[in-house]
C-alpha cells in the first residue's frame, strides 16, 4: 500500500472511531476499511449504480452492524495532510460484532456476487481491525 493511501487508511481508521463509536459500541467490535480507486473509464451512472449497490446489498445483511460510505473531502495543511484527493475516488467502513461477523460476510452470496460483478472495475485496498 502506498504512503498516501496508508495515511488515508489512518485517518478513516480515525474518523470511524470518532464517528461510530457513538452509534454502535457495544456491539461494533471489528471494523473493515475499503478504499477504493475507480479504473477508467468508470462513468457517473456506474459510480450510481456502484453506491446504490452499497446501500441497498452489502448494508442488508444481517452480519453488518453498521455502514458507512462516503467521497474525498478536501482536507487543509494544518491538519498535518500532505496527500491529496486523487489517491482514492471513495471509501467505505463496514463495522461487524466480531471477525465472525466479517467472515460470515465475506462468504455471503451476496457479497460474492457484488464482489464479482464490481471487481473487475476497481482498485480496492482493504484492513481491518479492533477498536
Amino acid at each position: 500500500m502506498s504512503h498516501s493511501l496508508s495515511r488515508l487508511a489512518g485517518l478513516l481508521v480515525v474518523s470511524a472511531l470518532a464517528g461510530c463509536a457513538a452509534t454502535h459500541p457495544p456491539q461494533a467490535n471489528f471494523v473493515r476499511v475499503v478504499i477504493v480507486k475507480y479504473k477508467e473509464p468508470f462513468p457517473d451512472e456506474r459510480k450510481r449504480e456502484f453506491l446504490s449497490d452499497i446501500g441497498t446489498q452489502l448494508v442488508l445483511l444481517p452480519m453488518v452492524k453498521g455502514l458507512h460510505l462516503g467521497s474525498p473531502v478536501p482536507l487543509s495543511k494544518r491538519e498535518g495532510v500532505t496527500m491529496t484527493i486523487e489517491d482514492y475516488d471513495m471509501a467505505f467502513v463496514v463495522l461487524f460484532v466480531d471477525d465472525r461477523g466479517l467472515q460470515d460476510f465475506l462468504d455471503h452470496p451476496v457479497t460474492v456476487a457484488f464482489n464479482e460483478k464490481w471487481t473487475p472495475f476497481l482498485d480496492v485496498r482493504v484492513m481491518a481491525f479492533r477498536p
